[in-house]
């Protein structure tokens, strides 16, 4: 049995992502525009709002990858493009259960270090698998609109 599970930010937390940019250039820099005396800061300037909007456009297309194979669980957190990517083998791996992931506690959307260990994988609220290293170094927390069907393969791979 494997499971694989794409999650991708909510349409509206992409609206606001992307809004968010807009409105940080828009107020930040166009102000600038009516000051600048030559054509190279002007330049600059719309080189300056298109970048902010870029980082918004790669924040609105965040994605979590979660996959069960026959090695081990791998999670891969991606903006548009993949960024970081763990794989847990399967004798260094333990689960504990599942808890609510909610944005205000974890600090935001995304990949999340949360201190003592603990790096949730939180592309928009809900439920979060937990899972340890035996070790006990680090614990995951990964966001998934699947998580009895993800315990139950993780639990019948052990």
């Amino acid at each position: 049995m494997t499971f694989r599970e794409v999650r991708h930010a909510s349409a509206g937390a992409r609206v606001a992502i992307v809004g968010v940019g807009v409105v940080v250039a828009v107020s930040a820099l166009l102000p600038q525009w009516a000051s600048t005396t030559s054509d190279s800061e002007r330049a600059l300037l719309v080189a300056l709002m298109a970048f902010v909007v870029g980082l918004c456009l790669l924040a609105a297309g965040m994605s979590s990858v979660t996959e069960v194979t026959t090695e081990g669980v791998e999670l891969t957190f991606r903006l548009v493009i993949p960024i970081w990517h763990r794989r847990i083998p399967w004798d260094d791996l333990s689960v504990d259960g599942v808890e609510r992931v909610g944005v205000i506690r974890a600090g935001g959307l995304g990949l999340r270090y949360l201190g003592g260990g603990r790096v949730a994988v939180l592309v928009r609220p809900g439920p979060g698998v937990v899972l340890h290293t035996r070790g006990g170094e680090r614990t995951y927390v990964v966001g998934s609109d699947r998580s009895t069907e993800l315990i139950d393969t993780l639990t019948a791979h052990r």
